[in-house]
């Protein structure tokens, strides 16, 4: 057991830096990412913001993005959005680690990886009658790093 599956909240917190290449698979668009992302202490869990550059043919500018994670064992996260409601969970003893969300008849198929150089992987494959769509995410750890 690796030092992220004993304690997931404390390998988390704090700076990270964020690359994201979003692939429209239906129009062969890209858009591309970069930015930073906290996790910082809330009464709750953690608190998540990212927030960067985003630039793609029609549009290019800012993003944002904000998700409560709730830690119910210290190898495990449930990721919500704002008001509350659960977007999926996880447990970094399977890693990496398979979850999928529906929303409507949206699909999202998710892989969470942490590698031992304190990257965070997430991708995720949308599908749904309007959507179809990758999503990688890359996450540094400032602290490790610097």
């Amino acid at each position: 057991m690796n030092h992220t599956s004993q304690n997931l909240k404390a390998f988390l917190q704090g700076d990270w830096s964020l690359t994201r290449k979003v692939t429209d698979i239906r129009s062969n668009s890209v858009a591309h990412m970069t930015g930073t992302a906290l996790f910082k202490e809330h009464p709750k869990g953690l608190w998540y913001r990212e927030q960067g550059q985003s630039e793609m043919s029609t549009y290019q500018g800012p993003f944002f993005q904000d998700y409560l994670y709730r830690f119910p064992a210290t190898h495990k996260a449930e990721v919500c959005f704002t008001d509350g409601r659960l977007f999926y969970q996880f447990d970094v003893g399977e890693n990496p680690c398979e979850v999928v969300h529906y929303c409507g008849r949206d699909q999202y198929q998710g892989r969470i990886c942490i590698e031992e150089n304190q990257c965070l992987n997430i991708e995720w494959l949308v599908l749904g009658p309007r959507k179809h769509y990758r999503v990688m995410t890359q996450m540094r750890n400032c602290s490790f790093f610097e």
